[in-house]
């Protein structure tokens, strides 16, 4: 059920009023009568007011929309209760007094009335029985009277012209009226990124023991889903348990929910996550990470991205080992030799439909020209989107005996969590699924090379390439590569440790097999895209290009 508009009112209630006995009295004349006596004992009433009501009913009717055409057009059907039931009815009534207020003239307007003009809504349950209303003194009382659902007999609006012979009335005159997005979930963006209205709702109904949120985004990644890190503040103001949220297209979500029960409850365990809650509006859902490790609100989640830049490579490597032979170990040590066609497994079309008009645009040199010049190297390259373009179609049906097992498929560094005592989290599983079992590894490898590296200016570049030939000397998985690195980044030779590490991982777990192409197939597939990252500096997309060129090179060498 979506709520189009609601006005509702809170607190303790301001007065009560018991009707006993005698001639029937219509609702519309609750306020005027209770009004009176109240300003008799000296108490100050408001014009509007809202109002419980538990009461004795006399035979009457009430109205019902039908269906949701009848909601857009106002338009009521009518049903008759019969007999002497019971009724709870929650109501809202004016009095001629009352003025046309920001809040609350928009809302009336919905049911026809104007400003300055009385008026009675309520929305009851009529139950089958009168109420023991007498021996109800709290308002919370009410609802175990009637919750027995066999005696609710409808669910009616009623107006003022209904007749009550005898009731207890609990009443609020409000000291404010105010909209409800003051007491909506404040969500706030650390920085501006699209999130849409259907985001904002899911995010209200994940959170709705919260009071604030701060979503901070997580960048990377391709889907169309957004994962962010949230940190929530309950009604109280205090710190909640640190979470991830991801939103995105209700298919993308409701695949990495049966991916995260499919591939990971069963094997990663506690170093994966917890689906806290999901929830969906439209055509968007959103899903709530928790993580079983977690030390308190006081935790704090930060990611790998971050931990790799301000870490020393005798530190990295050890994490890096724990994920890999250790919590990911599952996946991976658990091969199945089989045929794959590994050209289509990794065609990075799949992801990226646009990819080859638009690596065109970027680097101004067609995908029908067979090479490409590289100055910087003084040599001619194949050209590597022309080769994607004409020879993956050729080769998507080639199959070779390989081996297979679980892989996250979009393993980067933005996807893997630490809290302060170095636990380690795994998320984002929209890509989970059996395939080339070095694909992960080899996901890395760019993400080294080209968003963890200087690349600013041409000498950058021109040594970058240099470093990057070097690689591309490589025969096999169990071969080293050469280190070739003139220029003064030092965050290059972080990178070519990070290379050899994940490439001797890669190697363990096809264990006897030394083929580097099934390696270089899954690497390409990230490297091909580079180009169309806008975080990614002009340097760093050629030196993609170049990248990419170097590898068919190597791949073609090596089939030969």
């Amino acid at each position: 059920m979506y709520l189009a508009s609601a006005i509702g009112f809170s607190g303790m209630p301001t007065a009560r009023l018991d009707i006993t006995g005698g001639l029937p009295v219509q609702l519309k004349d609750i306020q005027p009568l209770a009004a009176r006596q109240l300003q008799e004992n000296g108490v100050e009433t408001t014009p509007v007011w809202g109002m419980l009501i538990a009461a004795d009913l006399e035979p009457g009717k009430g109205s019902y929309f039908h269906n949701q055409q009848d909601i857009a057009k106002g338009r009521t059907l009518y049903r008759d209760f019969t007999g002497q039931p019971g009724m709870v009815c929650i109501a809202l009534a004016g009095q001629t007094s009352w003025n046309g207020d920001a809040n609350l003239a928009p809302f009336m307007a919905q049911w026809g009335v104007r400003a300055g003009s009385d008026f009675f809504k309520g929305h009851a349950f009529i139950l089958s029985q009168p109420l023991d209303w007498v021996r109800i003194e709290q308002t919370k009382e009410i609802w175990k009277q009637c919750s027995d659902l066999d005696s609710l007999e409808d669910v009616l609006m009623v107006d003022g012209d209904v007749a009550i012979t005898s009731a207890r009335i609990w009443i609020w005159m409000p000291e404010l009226i105010r909209t409800g997005q003051e007491k909506q979930l404040a969500i706030e963006l650390t920085e501006e990124v699209p999130f849409p209205k259907e985001w904002e709702v899911i995010t209200r109904r994940l959170f709705s023991d919260a009071r604030r949120v701060i979503l901070d985004p997580l960048v990377g990644g391709f889907s169309e889903g957004k994962p962010f890190r949230v940190t929530a503040y309950d009604k109280d103001n205090r710190r909640m348990l640190p979470t991830v949220l991801k939103l995105g297209p209700s298919s993308l979500i409701s695949r990495e929910i049966d991916n995260h029960k499919k591939y990971v409850q069963n094997y990663i365990l506690n170093n994966s996550t917890t689906i806290m809650a999901q929830s969906s509006f439209g055509q968007a859902s959103g899903m709530l990470y928790n993580f079983l490790g977690i030390n308190g609100p006081d935790s704090k989640l930060g990611w790998l991205t971050n931990r790799y830049r301000e870490e020393n490579i005798e530190v990295l490597k050890a994490l890096f080992s724990r994920i890999f032979t250790s919590i990911l170990k599952p996946w991976y040590g658990q091969p199945v030799w089989e045929s794959m066609r590994l050209y289509q497994q990794h065609n990075p079309l799949r992801l990226f439909p646009g990819l080859l008009a638009a690596a065109e645009q970027e680097t101004g040199v067609s995908c029908d020209i067979r090479t490409i010049e590289c100055p910087e190297l003084g040599t001619t390259l194949p050209n590597p989107y022309y080769f994607l373009k004409h020879e993956y179609p050729k080769r998507q049906n080639q199959a070779q005996l390989w081996y297979s097992s679980i892989n996250h498929g979009d393993l980067n560094m933005q996807n893997i969590l630490l809290d302060e005592r170095d636990n380690v989290y795994i998320i984002d599983f929209a890509e989970t699924r059996s395939r080339n079992i070095v694909s992960d590894f080899a996901r890395l490898e760019p993400i080294f090379k080209f968003e963890m590296t200087r690349l600013a200016d041409e000498e950058d570049l021109i040594r970058f390439i240099e470093f990057e030939q070097a690689l591309a000397r490589t025969d096999s998985l169990e071969q080293v590569p050469e280190w070739a690195y003139k220029g003064t980044d030092p965050t290059v030779r972080k990178a070519y440790e990070m290379i050899c590490l994940i490439r001797k991982y890669a190697k363990t777990v096809v264990i006897f097999e030394n083929d580097i192409i099934p390696y270089l197939l899954a690497m390409l597939e990230w490297t091909y895209p580079i180009v169309i990252y806008r975080q990614i500096t002009p340097q760093g997309k050629k030196a993609a290009v170049y990248s990419a060129a170097l590898i068919v090179e190597q791949i073609m060498r090596l089939e030969k």
